[in-house]
């Protein structure tokens, strides 16, 4: 049994509730991250942080296209957002690209065939090794590489090859590195680290 973060904007709510309960009788966890929130962003942003923290194996995230939802949720570290529409894309969302979110749009699908693409997104897995690896790979090197730390607490932390720029987001904060502390005296004071 998977546990599943769905979560959509209030154009979603009705096609949500028929997309938890199917979730459920596949035999997963389905948890309401709400629909309420107007600002799609902010549901997206919260189902991606527990799929890629962990918290959640998958998300299910709706809105009125499935677009929106989509590239907000791709901005988190960790998150892998498919826009889903038939059911060859939602097969390949998991076996060739290891989406761990799927997006749908409530305004351009029913609910029947939300719930199909839902079955068949669940029942995929990705297989590593096969010919997709190469690029799942290039995607997660990178992220690795260029990626903002969102996980930095009171530091906006940015990595390139050859560097990292940090800098301070309250003031007298300190950071520590493979070569050592580096300590701002101000908000907004940015270092470069060498690495």
């Amino acid at each position: 049994m998977a546990k599943i973060a769905i979560g959509c904007d209030p154009n979603a709510s009705e096609l949500k509730a028929v997309i938890m309960l199917h979730v459920h009788n596949l035999g997963h966890e389905a948890e309401d991250y709400g629909s309420d929130d107007p600002i799609y962003a902010n549901t997206a942003i919260r189902v991606a942080e527990a799929v890629a923290a962990g918290r959640q194996h998958r998300g299910i995230l709706i809105c009125g296209t499935g677009i929106g939802m989509s590239i907000a949720a791709n901005k988190v570290n960790g998150a892998y957002a498919a826009l889903v529409a038939d059911p060859y894309s939602a097969e390949r969302a998991r076996k060739s690209n290891n989406a761990n979110i799927m997006c749908l749009g409530a305004q351009t699908m029913g609910e029947e065939v939300a719930k199909y693409l839902v079955t068949i997104w669940l029942s995929s897995e990705y297989s590593p090794g096969g010919r997709s690896e190469p690029k799942i790979q290039r995607i997660y090197s990178y992220e690795r590489n260029h990626a903002i730390d969102q996980l930095s607490g009171p530091f906006l932390i940015s990595r390139t090859p050859g560097y990292t720029a940090i800098e301070t987001k309250t003031s007298g904060r300190s950071c520590f590195n493979a070569g050592g502390a580096v300590a701002w005296p101000q908000v907004g004071s940015v270092a470069q680290v060498l690495g």
